[in-house]
């Protein structure tokens, strides 16, 4: 379902992104053994158009130049999470074999993590569903400080 501005969809985007903290926080919690980086009832906001080009653009920034905001660390720390899950024995192989073409679909590590979830046999929920739901919209996410999450 792509982003559309109404009601239904805000409402689903919304859902999405509070998945998506809530999973943010619990692979911190859980996997890290850090604290939790976002509030559980941060603020969503949604920003289209040029302002969501601009806010693209100022986090891009951040990331550049190493920002101390939760966007940088957050995206850092799931890349690397997610680069280093391990696979089951029998899906090793298709997993290095899949890996690079999965990110190419959308040059996108977290999408990739997504798809390849299954070929790691963990029985847990895929952390990374939340990503591509919000993918599936067209919308990306960002996290500008610990109580405030963007939609773009």
């Amino acid at each position: 379902m792509r982003y559309q501005n109404s009601p239904e969809s805000q409402q689903a985007a919304a859902a999405a992104a509070y998945a998506y903290i809530k999973q943010v926080n619990r692979i911190y919690e859980e996997e890290f053994g850090e604290p939790a980086p976002l509030d559980g009832d941060a603020r969503i906001e949604i920003s289209l158009g040029e302002a969501g080009r601009e806010l693209a653009k100022e986090m891009h920034q951040a990331w550049v130049h190493s920002r101390d905001i939760p966007e940088v660390q957050i995206k850092s720390d799931l890349s690397d999470w997610g680069g280093e899950l391990s696979m089951s024995e029998k899906c090793a192989e298709l997993s290095s074999f899949l890996s690079e073409p999965l990110y190419h679909i959308s040059n996108d590590y977290l999408l990739s993590y997504y798809l390849q979830w299954p070929l790691t046999g963990r029985q847990d929920e895929n952390p990374f569903l939340p990503h591509y739901l919000l993918w599936k919209m067209g919308l990306s996410i960002y996290f500008p400080s610990r109580d405030r999450v963007v939609l773009a």
